[in-house]
């Protein structure tokens, strides 16, 4: 979304996308028009229509998107299709990955990442039986990692707050264990280090752009973020 204003996914024949210029101002919320809302509360409108799906026919979806989709041997269940303006930037930021490829340490579902037209390969390999994942580009290591799981529990104090905070979904709200995954980095003599202060990242199976705490170690945990999940949501928890 960070690179993109329109996003449609393709799950299992249907569609729906995220889509920016199909925001429109609702006279239903209450004030008539846009400018006369952003005068009375001195502040710029800015809907969040990355997390406000639009349900999509087939016939809304270009021909070249669904001739690729169609033109794979193997049946596609789901994809992404990003639009992309900036394709310098683009091929910046895939250079970018391959030099930071840990980033997917923790997305649990996602071993292999191809980039077709600079032909670069990201993928990570797990040892599932000693906890040991590594990270290779163009089946080069890169990085290798020893990763730990641990599932807490929630004190009661922490529920009572989390219970009364507003911002919090439900599912957090109601939680009474937490997991939270350690990711050690390790040499090819076995030796642990410890990692410079631009790998010292919060996640949330995603890397945030939180590096306040400089942890020897990766952590990551299912945090509530911002909407851009760049940041972690601060409330009364804090409190």
């Amino acid at each position: 979304m960070g690179k993109s204003n329109k996003v449609i996914i393709y799950s299992d024949g249907e569609y729906f996308r995220f889509d920016s210029s199909q925001i429109k101002w609702n006279e239903e919320w209450g004030i008539n028009d846009q400018q006369t809302w952003e005068r009375d509360n001195d502040r710029q409108f800015i809907y969040p229509w990355q997390i406000n799906p639009i349900w999509t026919d087939q016939n809304e979806v270009s021909s070249p998107v669904k001739d690729f989709l169609n033109s794979k041997r193997e049946k596609i269940h789901v994809a992404n299709i990003i639009l992309l303006k900036n394709i310098d930037e683009i091929r910046l930021t895939i250079d970018q990955l391959k030099q930071q490829p840990y980033m997917f340490l923790f997305l649990r579902n996602i071993s292999e990442i191809i980039f077709t037209q600079s032909t670069d390969t990201i993928s990570i390999v797990c040892d599932l039986n000693y906890g040991l994942k590594k990270v290779y580009v163009n089946q080069n290591i890169v990085s290798q990692w020893i990763i730990k799981q641990f599932e807490l529990d929630v004190p009661d104090d922490v529920r009572d707050k989390l219970a009364k905070d507003s911002k919090a979904p439900e599912k957090l709200r109601l939680i009474e264990k937490a997991e939270m995954v350690f990711a050690a980095k390790y040499t090819d003599e076995g030796i642990i280090v410890k990692l410079q202060d631009k790998e010292s990242l919060l996640f949330s199976y995603l890397p945030t752009k939180i590096i306040d705490y400089v942890f020897p170690i990766i952590i990551n945990a299912n945090f509530l973020t911002s909407t851009n999940r760049e940041q972690i949501h601060t409330g009364l928890i804090d409190q």
